[in-house]
């Protein structure tokens, strides 16, 4: 409404918003918030070019007119127009502007000159900062309005389900009506009949869904507000749910209403077999039940990976393909169930973890039962003024002072007050008792899960994940897992403790052998059964052996292969993690090359500068995690000069001699052409072969023993960091299960002990400390063939030198 007679030449945008009836009593009604902003634009002598509105209910939500007031305020901002652009916005005060912390960025972006009428405040892009804070306190304040408003609405919801009235919108069959100051559900005359209809078509057993479908659409069983046709699931949604009989569940509990049933429970029951069976028959159609079917979209189009069986044992899973042609190759059950595997490992807490979240819970659970205490003494207070009432009015009625009726119609009003406040009493007791143990069963199941899910067969492997995880994703062959709640948080504290762990400064809450500033030397038990760890491709690939003792060695180049190829899957994908020698074929020069051409330096070949080399020496360090682990020689063309990596490995050492197996195999496959056909010659026949003869070298047992040596001069100066540190102790005990195949056999980390000096020189001799770990034979009579046959003595604390600690990782 503008007023005559004033010239106004600055542009403003009047803005009003009400969110429900009760606040249009309480003052802010839309009529109200527009008189008093019009009133102030003609003070200011502003020309309001636009009004815009919001009135949100609980039938119609959405906010058109902040959104259109914020598709306004950009385009003039972008406006060409020789006229000023509009940048003034005028509302009555902070919580008509502001729902959320996102309603507060988007209007701060725009730049805009916002004038809080009621509240007296004018905010622009050159307000005091003072004044910033305050009205940033006060979008808190609002929003923590709305907040609390949400909380009252649902605690009316559930208040009013605890009374046996459906809460919602009415489903299909019935309508909402205000019934005795309270919105209720009641038959719907028209579509009522056809739910019954729909039951009673169904229980026979004679019609599928879409065949009751079809039934009930061609009587008029359509949506009342737009007439469209109601679909097959929620024809399955009306015969399962219990609202039709006359209970009701809401907040996943289940309650018995007071409203009309359309059907009887007995009909309803009828239905329910009649689903199961009908399922059944599904089931046993289905002839094998994948047992990560369901639980794992494809990451490339999101449809559903499904099972397949190949060569009658071998199960293997791939996408449907209903979106057009896929990428994602065929994925292997087993290799499929270690990765959800790996997912439930990072749910298990270590110990700090688990001891922090254990006493923030108890101390949460004090507050909370502090919080329950009081309300039910409030409670009890409450129910004992209505019982004194009570008492006294009956009292009344025997001195004639009061009537029957009188006495009846208050009498069932407090003692339905009182039935409700002991349900309130009950729910508040069992709260006290639920807070904790549901967080202790959770954080119970968190730290056995990994163990539970190793120990179960597949289907059971599947019930546990189904707890765990929902809609994880699996994409070029690595799962993407989803969590469900709270064990999703439990994944983000994890691993967020852990991070923090390894790049921590606060070296005195962390444990030592995290620092690479530390000298640390470490050993490392590991075994093998019926395979060969480390051939020799000078003896024939046969197992490589000292020849003198006959004990069993594997080199360290063998070792730092497998750490390599861990870390490559485990970490490849960051830029920091990037491995340098590696098995797929690729020049090193060209790895060099990329060093040159990232810093924009210019390869001269013999002629480079010192002061290129060890900036691309710094940049292949930095990038490349083998490099700042290990070392490399990188003087190829082009020179990025020498590493001397902090990280060495010793030759592994069998602890007893073994007798590597040189087994004969055939196998019926036929190599060449020319060996199958069958040739005549002066010699007679010849050719025809139907097998052919082949080798396989293994160790039916082996247990060996390496070392290894961090040298924290050398950490600082390839910039190998307590993360990097972590993540080799983590490779160590890890890379085995990556590294299987039908010619390694079985083998796996059974001991990694490190010794850790509280200082860069050390403080004892590597060798004297690897002495005090012992690895003996219980009965030498008796040819080894597993680790228990081995027994493993490891000194205690007291037992080291002075300045040195042990930490066992495995074992």
């Amino acid at each position: 409404m503008k007023k005559a007679g004033n010239i106004q030449t600055t542009k403003a945008v009047i803005y009003a918003r009400v969110s429900s009836k009760e606040q249009e009593k309480e003052g802010f009604s839309i009529p109200s918030q527009l008189k008093l902003l019009n009133s102030y634009a003609y003070d200011q002598k502003f020309q309001v070019v636009t009004e815009l509105v919001d009135i949100e209910t609980a039938r119609k939500t959405g906010r058109p007119g902040f959104n259109s007031m914020v598709d306004f305020f950009k385009k003039e901002s972008k406006s060409k127009s020789p006229t000023e652009p509009c940048h003034i916005l005028l509302v009555e005060k902070t919580d008509r502007l502001y729902r959320n912390l996102k309603d507060w960025v988007t209007i701060d972006d725009l730049n805009l000159d916002i004038h809080f009428v009621k509240e007296n405040v004018i905010l622009s892009k050159d307000s005091r900062s003072s004044e910033k804070f305050m009205h940033g306190i006060k979008v808190l304040m609002a929003k923590n309005y709305i907040d609390n408003l949400s909380e009252e609405t649902k605690k009316g919801m559930v208040e009013k389900a605890e009374q046996g009235i459906y809460p919602s919108f009415a489903p299909l069959g019935y309508i909402n009506v205000e019934g005795g100051g309270k919105r209720i559900i009641q038959l719907d005359p028209e579509l009522g009949p056809l739910v019954f209809q729909l039951f009673e078509w169904y229980a026979t057993g004679n019609h599928s869904l879409l065949e009751v479908k079809q039934k009930v659409q061609s009587e008029g069983f359509a949506y009342r507000k737009n007439g469209r046709k109601i679909p097959k699931s929620v024809i399955h949604k009306i015969l399962t749910n219990p609202i039709y009989y006359g209970d009701f569940i809401w907040g996943g509990k289940h309650y018995h209403g007071t409203h009309e049933p359309i059907v009887t429970k007995e009909l309803f029951d009828r239905v329910q077999e009649v689903l199961v069976e009908k399922g059944r028959r599904r089931s046993r159609q289905q002839k094998h039940q994948w047992a990560f079917q369901g639980l794992v979209s494809c990451g490339h189009c999101g449809c559903a990976l499904t099972g397949e069986i190949k060569k009658g044992r071998y199960i293997y899973y791939h996408c449907t393909g209903h979106k057009g042609k896929c990428p994602e190759k065929y994925v292997r059950e087993e290799e499929m169930a270690d990765q959800f595997g790996e997912a439930l490992r990072a749910i298990k807490l270590d110990s700090e973890v688990l001891s922090w979240i254990v006493t923030a819970l108890k101390g949460s659970h004090k507050d909370e039962k502090r919080y329950h205490d009081e309300m039910i003494a409030n409670l009890q207070k409450q129910y004992g003024r209505l019982q004194d009432r009570l008492d006294a009015m009956y009292v009344d009625k025997l001195d004639g002072r009061i009537a029957q009726d009188f006495f009846d119609r208050k009498s069932e009003e407090w003692r339905r007050e009182q039935s409700d406040i002991l349900r309130k009493i009950e729910k508040h007791e069992n709260a006290n008792h639920i807070y904790l143990e549901e967080g202790g069963r959770i954080l119970e199941l968190a730290q056995h899960a990994v163990i539970l899910y190793e120990k179960q067969d597949m289907l059971e492997k599947r019930r546990l994940l189904n707890f765990v995880f929902s809609n994880s994703s699996w994409k070029d062959g690595r799962l993407s897992p989803v969590y469900r709640k709270p064990f999703d948080l439990l994944a983000v504290t994890n691993l967020a403790y852990q991070r923090e762990k390894a790049l921590s400064s606060a070296q005195e809450d962390l444990f030592d052998i995290w620092y690479p500033s530390r000298r640390h030397d470490f050993v490392l038990i590991f075994e093998v059964t019926d395979g060969n760890p480390n051939g020799d491709p000078d003896a024939g690939n046969l197992p490589r052996v000292d020849p003198e003792t006959m004990q069993g060695l594997v080199t360290d180049v063998c070792l730092k292969r497998k750490v390599r190829d861990y870390v490559d899957v485990a970490r490849g994908t960051e830029t920091n993690f990037k491995i340098y020698v590696q098995n797929k074929g690729i020049a090193l020069s060209t790895l060099n090359r990329r060093a040159y051409e990232d810093l924009g330096i210019k390869s001269t070949g013999t002629k480079q500068k010192r002061e290129d080399i060890e900036e691309t020496r710094a940049w292949m360090c930095g990038n490349f995690y083998d490099i700042r682990t290990f070392g490399a020689v990188l003087t190829i063309d082009p020179n990025c000069g020498q590493v001397r990596g902090p990280v060495q490995l010793t030759f592994a050492r069998s602890v007893d001699p073994i007798i590597p197996l040189d087994l004969s195999i055939t196998r019926v496959a036929i190599t060449r052409e020319q060996d199958v056909e069958i040739v005549e010659t002066e010699r007679g026949t010849e050719g025809g072969k139907t097998t052919e003869m082949g080798r396989k070298a293994i160790v039916p047992y082996g247990l060996y023993v390496g070392y290894g040596f961090i040298n924290p001069h050398f950490a600082e100066q390839t910039k190998f960091s307590s993360e990097d540190l972590a993540l080799f102790w983590e490779a160590l005990t890890r890379m085995w299960e990556l590294d299987h195949s039908a010619a390694r056999g079985r083998m796996s980390c059974r001991g990694l002990y490190v010794f850790t000096h509280d200082s860069k020189l050390g403080k004892f001799p590597a060798h004297k400390l690897f002495d005090l770990i012992r690895v003996d034979r219980r009965d030498p009579q008796a040819p080894p063939r597993r680790f228990g046959d081995y027994e493993v003595s490891v000194p205690e604390q007291k037992d080291l030198p002075g300045g040195v600690s042990l930490k066992t990782l495995e074992g």
